[in-house]
């Protein structure tokens, strides 16, 4: 997984710092009318993390006024913030439609499209921000995570302590200093920030990876050439004892390789996710399969299919490669199709995601391999899907 790409999949309390730099800026004003009466819950709810009734606030406002500016940028942000990158952009295309200049819609077209793993159209936009307000640290920080992406780690380590200059405690600045150590290959470094970021924010999934990461390359004393590409590691996953993992929100279970990362940093419609604690020439883990619960208004599976597959059409040099909507997870009619793309790091990836619709909710996993590595590892990914159950009656809990 790569850093740039991490930066806009994660969610949660620690992600707040950055919603509050560019969600509802006239959220202050006292409201004088129905329309920013509106925008104005819909800001204090989203600040609050209550995403989808702040959405409603939002559309409510749009019914009224569907060019309101204020409302199609915060809305762009909590479905940026949920991981849906491409109704977000469309949302700040309306706004820059109407002022190419607006710079929180700047900041969130190139948030959008460097979640869409294409960092070099985003660059622009937060140039452009920028070239407006030099100090807009939204800008700096989603600029820093492209350059990160890109592996210019001097200028990205520049433009985060551009931002730290001006807000020390800056939770996005801070982590990309940390990867832009693990870049450096300085692992030591890159643990010591990313404690600091953990000792008040343990929960931040960003730091704990990028932790992960730096303990692992620090204890064996090498870089990548050591990682987990041999056949030893690959057998120590294999023969790892399973564990289960017990979701009681969703009634489901699930078993997993006991020497496997798991993090239950909810991030957009994705409530966990396990990996592995191989990684590859680049530092980055090998293995990672995500499991999520999404709304969902059908039961049909062919519509679910088609939605879940133009979600990804927008990765680089994406390909399906084989889908179907005859099998089954948990003993439920089921969804399941196969893709490969290439990575932010420009590493090619094999992916799959499988699903069932419960209800009104759609319960998805899936399982991104390296693609030359996917032989020997997606048969554990696999052993995991079909260890998933529910345990509790789905349809009590949709």
């Amino acid at each position: 997984m790569s850093a740039a790409k991490d930066a806009w999949d994660i969610a949660g309390p620690y992600i707040k710092p950055y919603l509050n730099k560019a969600l509802g800026v006239n959220s202050t004003q006292q409201p004088q009318n129905t329309i920013e009466d509106d925008i104005h819950k819909g800001v204090e709810l989203a600040k609050l993390g209550i995403y989808d009734p702040a959405k409603q606030y939002f559309d409510n406002a749009l019914t009224i006024d569907p060019t309101n500016t204020f409302a199609l940028n915060d809305k762009g942000w909590i479905l940026l913030i949920q991981g849906n990158f491409y109704l977000a952009k469309q949302y700040f295309n309306q706004t820059l439609i109407q002022n190419p200049n607006d710079g929180v819609a700047l900041d969130g077209e190139g948030a959008s499209l460097a979640g869409q793993n294409n960092p070099y159209q985003a660059a622009p936009y937060f140039d452009k921000a920028l070239n407006q307000n030099p100090n807009d640290t939204a800008a700096l920080d989603g600029k820093g995570y492209v350059l990160l992406g890109q592996g210019n780690y001097d200028q990205a380590a520049e433009v985060f302590n551009r931002v730290l200059n001006q807000n020390p405690n800056d939770l996005f600045a801070v982590d990309g200093i940390g990867y832009v150590q693990l870049g450096r290959q300085n692992y030591d470094q890159a643990a010591e920030v990313f404690n600091q970021v953990l000792s008040q924010y343990p929960n931040d999934g960003f730091a704990l990876h990028g932790r992960n990461v730096a303990l692992q390359n620090s204890n064996s004393g090498t870089s990548a050439a050591t990682n987990a590409t041999s056949a030893a590691a690959t057998n120590a996953t294999s023969a790892a004892a399973p564990v289960t993992y017990l979701n009681p929100t969703y009634g489901i279970k699930m078993q997993y390789p006991s020497n496997w990362i798991k993090n239950e940093t909810e991030s957009g419609s994705r409530y966990v996710e396990f990996y592995s604690p191989q990684t590859n020439s680049k530092g980055d883990i090998m293995v990672l399969v995500n499991l999520g619960r999404t709304n969902w208004g059908s039961s049909n599976l062919t519509d679910v299919l088609r939605n879940e597959i133009n979600s990804y059409q927008d990765f680089a040099n994406f390909r399906l490669i084989d889908y179907r909507t005859n099998t089954t997870l948990a003993g439920q009619p089921a969804f399941k199709f196969l893709f490969e793309y290439t990575n932010i790091d420009g590493v090619s990836q094999g992916g799959v995601e499988t699903g069932t619709v419960v209800g009104s909710k759609v319960y998805w996993i899936e399982v991104l391999i390296d693609a030359d590595q996917f032989s020997q590892y997606y048969p554990t990914a696999q052993n995991m899907i079909d260890s998933f159950v529910f345990y509790a009656n789905p349809f009590d809990l949709s």
